[in-house]
């Protein structure tokens, strides 16, 4: 895949990467049955993203990268009701197809994906007049960790 890169005229800059320059972007999403069951059902979803340059403030060049984003996603579905359940016309449930419950555990590796940096800007004072010590850090902002979701799924 080529590199996306940009080059502004007059601003005396030599090419540098678009703040959405993504080399690879990928995902799985499988979803089956349950052998000899097919009131079960589970998915897995498997994402990697390489990263996207970033720069520090008042610094116009994509030098830096986040860390690549990575996620691994599971569920499992039971279905409660199906469209062929029969159901007498008095019960307030015949207008339901179906119903499904869901168990989810999103961001199972519980990995920690870099959404942004706050920039902290440290003031030179005259105790640490050192020249080499940098003077701003970048702080990462994670991405939710591991989340579990239950979810009800009627269809009418």
């Amino acid at each position: 895949m080529e590199k996306i890169i940009l080059n502004i005229s007059g601003d005396n800059l030599a090419y540098i990467p678009m703040p959405s320059d993504q080399i690879l972007n990928m995902g799985l999403f499988f979803q089956d049955y349950i052998p000899n069951n097919h009131s079960y059902k589970m998915h897995l979803n498997l994402v990697f993203a390489t990263g996207l340059p970033f720069e520090p403030p008042n610094i116009k060049s994509y030098d830096l990268r986040m860390p690549s984003y990575k996620r691994v996603d599971i569920g499992f579905s039971k279905i409660l009701k199906s469209e062929i359940d029969i159901f007498s016309k008095k019960n307030p449930f015949r207008f339901i197809k179906s119903i499904w419950i869901t168990a989810e555990v999103f961001n199972l590796l519980d990995i920690k994906n870099t959404v942004s940096y706050d920039w902290i800007k440290v003031v030179p004072s005259a105790t640490n007049p050192n020249p080499n010590f940098p003077d701003q850090f970048a702080v990462p902002n994670y991405l939710t960790k591991r989340r579990i979701n239950l979810k009800l799924r009627f269809d009418f």
